[in-house]
């Protein structure tokens, strides 16, 4: 591994989350010549839809009155880390569909961040893709493959929405519409 690909590892923790992988296409185009793998990396993920989705608003689940101070901090740590957007493009006053978030327990005294994408994958192809155990996943394996055997905290966010398909992964919360820029759990082609 190359000193500038170490450099964003180490560093990855550190402010600005999504946007990275972009920021290293030279090197990523050093390790493969994937068309897929790249286009991703350049122009993000491009939610594969079956058709595109009628607007929709989806009200949050409830969410404890405890908790909405954390909510708070965690949106903030979120968009400076540019994985949600709380104005400019594409959002504009509203998103074109707003899905529901709430919290879930983490642990002890932790807590996870959820966007109910349930309703949008409806509109979203599935591609199948299931590894139960080490025989389904040397099926997919072919000869020169790369593997990488990281566990990246907030991998998904690491990955950018395409700019036009922003505008699906709205939420709102406290009179305030945002959107994810960076892959959501739950979305069902992350």
């Amino acid at each position: 591994m190359d000193a500038a690909a170490l450099n964003v590892l180490q560093h990855a923790h550190e402010g600005r989350i999504r946007g990275r992988l972009r920021e290293r296409l030279h090197v990523w185009k050093q390790y493969t010549d994937d068309t897929s793998i790249l286009r991703i990396i350049e122009h993000g993920h491009e939610i594969p839809l079956r058709s595109w989705p009628e607007a929709h608003h989806d009200s949050n689940n409830y969410v404890p009155e405890e908790i909405h101070g954390w909510l708070d901090e965690q949106l903030v740590k979120l968009e400076h880390a540019a994985v949600l957007r709380s104005k400019g493009e594409p959002v504009g006053a509203c998103p074109h569909v707003v899905l529901a978030i709430c919290v879930v327990p983490k642990g002890v005294g932790s807590w996870r961040l959820i966007h109910n994408a349930r309703w949008l994958n409806k509109f979203v192809h599935h591609v199948p893709c299931t590894l139960d155990d080490i025989g389904s996943f040397c099926k997919i394996l072919q000869r020169d493959d790369l593997l990488w055997g990281l566990d990246l905290a907030q991998a998904y966010y690491h990955v950018d929405i395409n700019w036009r398909h922003r505008t699906l992964l709205g939420f709102k919360w406290r009179d305030k519409y945002w959107v994810f820029a960076a892959l959501t759990m739950g979305l069902s082609s992350s």
